[in-house]
């Protein structure tokens, strides 16, 4: 969710973008992190009301239920939704000033949810060359490895090669707020294995 609209006397309603899939009024949907179910009452976008939105379209919507959610939850269909972790294993393009290493802690953004992270571990680098992943316990400037970090607030990621969108964050240094990562979920992926949704 981007934000959360009050309307006085008729409840609330919620806007952002539609990352994958289709939304149709009356779909049941699960609210993410927290699993709460609910069904759909309305769409509506500036132009008026829909009866489907598709993916990367932003919409207003509004639920049959009046439930707790905040900025940075989201919204599922009910069937197919994205796992909800404490700890991702990801891709990492690093360009921090200096190494990444296991213990270190950052704020992550995922989708429009910022939280902290801590590194777990770095379990490999990328090497360039050859595509194939090599041991290593840190990531300097410029280079690609895979990592795991631990998160403090429960994320519903994807695979990234499932939804780039919901598979995809950026790593924030916390002293700075400068931007040292981009993260994918999962392995790395090359252009020809991921799905172009």
């Amino acid at each position: 969710m981007q934000s959360v609209v009050w309307h006085p006397g008729s409840g609330r309603s919620y806007t952002g973008m539609v990352s994958g899939g289709t939304l149709h009024t009356g779909d049941e949907v699960v609210v993410l992190p927290a699993g709460t179910r609910t069904r759909i009452a309305s769409l509506r976008t500036f132009d008026g009301p829909l009866e489907q939105a598709v993916a990367r379209m932003s919409v207003t919507v509004q639920l049959e239920d009046d439930l707790d959610i905040t900025r940075g939850d989201m919204l599922a269909t009910a069937y197919g939704a994205p796992e909800v972790v404490g700890e991702l294993e990801a891709t990492l393009c690093w360009f921090g000033p200096s190494p990444v290493k296991a213990g270190q802690q950052f704020r992550i953004k995922h989708t429009t949810r910022v939280t902290q992270a801590r590194v777990v571990c770095v379990e490999a680098r990328l090497d360039i060359g050859s595509l194939e992943l090599e041991a290593a316990g840190s990531l300097a400037d410029n280079e690609i490895g895979v990592a795991r970090l631990a998160v403090a607030t429960p994320l519903a990621a994807d695979p990234y090669r499932v939804n780039r969108v919901t598979g995809s964050f950026v790593v924030i240094d916390e002293g700075t707020s400068a931007t040292v990562a981009a993260g994918m979920v999962g392995s790395p992926v090359f252009a020809s294995d991921a799905d172009p949704a």
